[in-house]
């Protein structure tokens, strides 16, 4: 894998193409999500969804009768 584009390499290229830094830090930005699409299996592995938490919370502790929670 090559260099990251940082912003201030992207205000150069901006100006020297004549375009805006904000396309080349979204040409990163996007270059960077595929790079981190081929790990994402790894990368999220033993992470519990916050739903799932909020459930398994609430049906192990239910709020007695009358009480908001």
């Amino acid at each position: 894998m090559g260099r990251s584009t940082t912003s201030a390499m992207s205000v150069r290229f901006g100006t020297f193409f004549g375009q805006s830094p904000t396309f080349w830090q979204s040409i990163q930005m996007e270059c960077d999500f595929r790079a981190l699409a081929r790990k994402r299996k790894q990368l999220v592995s033993g992470i519990q969804p916050a739903t799932s938490l909020v459930i398994s919370a609430s049906t192990r502790n239910p709020l007695p009768k009358g009480e908001a929670g």
